[in-house]
């Protein structure tokens, strides 16, 4: 398009020529043939998507890492779990504690695979002694030879023990009271 006044080419976009500075009145901005802007916008289309995008390969990912954790850490606690069943058996705690007036012994339920028993002589809160004893009973005068005074009161506990080292020491049994030299 030419500037009518100069003569100059002038952009279809512009109403003023840049030279001159005149004005166009017989400018008129072209418009596309409705075909050209169908072309147009067919050839503007999206590019095709790819049928994985980015951000689902990322969350494939995260989602198989998360299933390995899951994974390793299940096999870790299984693992775990069998090897403390079979390495940390705990002896049963004795019980029935009772003193035999005529024979003057404590006894109590023998435990398996126990190698000695541990007996507590205390009371209140003064822990007199321990001693140990190979089979489910104890002489008394043993454990009195634990206590200071000959008379009064004494509290007794069991708990049975493996020396070997397979199982782990039972807790301690109930207390008895055994009443001395009254």
């Amino acid at each position: 398009m030419k500037c009518k006044s100069c003569g100059s080419s002038i952009n279809q976009r512009m109403e003023i020529c840049k030279y001159c500075k005149s004005f166009n009145a017989d400018y008129r901005p072209s418009r596309p043939e409705p075909q050209i802007i169908q072309e147009t916008i067919q050839t503007q289309t999206m590019p095709a998507r790819p049928s994985v995008s980015p951000m689902t390969t990322c969350h494939r990912n995260n989602r198989k890492s998360v299933i390995f954790l899951v994974a390793i850490t299940v096999l870790t606690l299984t693992v775990w779990g069998v090897t403390y069943a079979f390495t940390n058996n705990t002896l049963k705690t004795p019980t029935n504690l009772y003193v035999n007036t005529q024979s003057q012994q404590l006894t109590w339920t023998s435990i398996n695979n126990t190698d000695q028993y541990l007996i507590e002589v205390s009371w209140v809160d003064t822990i007199y002694g321990t001693t140990t004893a190979t089979t489910n009973a104890i002489a008394v005068g043993e454990l009195l030879s634990l206590r200071p005074t000959a008379f009064g009161f004494i509290s007794v506990r069991v708990k049975a023990q493996d020396t070997t080292g397979k199982y782990k020491d039972s807790r301690w049994s109930q207390s008895t009271t055994i009443t001395m030299g009254i």
